[in-house]
């Protein structure tokens, strides 16, 4: 589970002096934390690219003169190896980045992108709509495979503000 732009001083789990959010912290119990993880980089993009190929990640200046850089097709990724290894795989993300457009679907069997922006009335605020909608479709996708082991990647933007400059640099 990636909660984007979520800082783990922030959660009990971690330390965070409040017990939130209360089913992550469940769910380290019953599972195991990663004390020392550290982002390959200060972006999404390249955080979740590195992430997903297990490699440095590209210089990725996001210009409208320069392609994005996307994952290969046919590259090895995370979700190909819990394939290869007889997983089911799914991954469902509301972070308009992590899309197939740029090949963030490689080596799932089941990829989901849920747009935040879809369920807005107003440019750059966010609806918890979308959250729950990408939530809904990974409880679902985990309840459809059964006994089989899986592997599942959810990526939520609910903690990450949007960014919008005050007038007269934004909206």
């Amino acid at each position: 589970i990636v909660l984007d732009a979520a800082a783990a001083r922030h959660c009990g789990a971690w330390g965070g002096s409040r017990p939130t959010p209360p089913h992550i912290d469940k769910l380290t119990r019953q599972g195991f934390i990663l004390s020392d993880a550290i982002s390959q980089a200060s972006s999404t993009l390249p955080s979740v690219w590195s992430l997903m190929l297990g490699r440095r990640p590209p210089l990725i200046p996001i210009r409208p003169d320069r392609p994005i850089p996307s994952i290969p097709r046919g590259a090895r990724t995370l979700a190909d190896a819990f394939r290869r290894h007889g997983f089911r795989t799914a991954g469902f993300s509301e972070n308009p980045w992590i899309n197939p457009g740029l090949h963030f679907d490689e080596g799932f069997d089941r990829f989901g992108n849920i747009s935040p922006l879809l369920h807005s009335n107003a440019p750059f605020s966010r609806s918890p709509v979308a959250s729950m909608e990408c939530i809904d479709l990974a409880r679902s996708w985990v309840q459809s495979v059964g006994d089989s082991p899986w592997f599942l990647y959810l990526h939520l933007l609910r903690p990450h503000n949007p960014y919008a400059a005050p007038a007269p640099f934004g909206p």
